[in-house]
């Protein structure tokens, strides 16, 4: 089948049955937080691995779409503020995410918690890690939440006010079966 005529017919069916039009209604009506200009906030007296993870969101976000985000302690108005801490240095961050650490206090080693929210000063995103996998585990969450395209950048809120940990104190990824070695 040629490629026009495959599209041609997929875009027939969608159309009949309705899917296309919910998933349209379904981008069209999510609370999408535009992150073309963002600041990238740390605590005061962060940790290399604390900094690393600030690294890695401005690093990737330019990689990905082209934009360059700051990482400023004073973000300009009408950019999202992203905050990226741990349970030890989350206090240093300020009263307007002051609710997010009551809210992943509880969360053990390696877990985090996305939390999004709004205020006089525009929107804000704050990324807690119980300890620092756990921050770079929620930021690695956060880039895989986040649609790119070429200068533009945004994400649905909905999908953020999420904590998350691992089930086991190891992660999938560490375990080696008996037949395979360390080189």
């Amino acid at each position: 089948m040629q490629r026009r005529s495959f599209l041609k017919n997929t875009t027939g069916v969608l159309a009949a049955s309705g899917l296309r039009s919910g998933w349209l209604h379904a981008l069209s009506t999510g609370d999408w937080i535009d992150l073309r200009q963002v600041a990238i906030i740390t605590p005061t007296s962060h940790t290399a691995r604390e900094a690393n993870a600030a690294r890695v969101l401005v690093e990737e976000s330019y990689k990905r779409c082209g934009l360059d985000w700051s990482t400023e302690a004073n973000p300009q108005r009408g950019a999202v503020a992203i905050y990226v801490g741990t349970r030890a240095s989350w206090s240093k961050l300020g009263q307007r995410v002051a609710g997010v650490a009551s809210q992943g206090g509880s969360l053990p080693a390696e877990g985090f918690n996305l939390q999004t929210g709004a205020d006089s000063n525009e929107r804000w995103i704050a990324v807690f890690g119980a300890d620092e996998r756990g921050l770079l585990f929620g930021i690695g969450k956060l880039l895989r939440s986040i649609v790119f395209s070429r200068q533009n950048a945004r994400v649905d809120a909905n999908l953020l006010n999420i904590a998350s940990s691992p089930r086991y104190p190891l992660r999938g990824h560490q375990l080696i079966s008996s037949e395979d070695q360390l080189v």
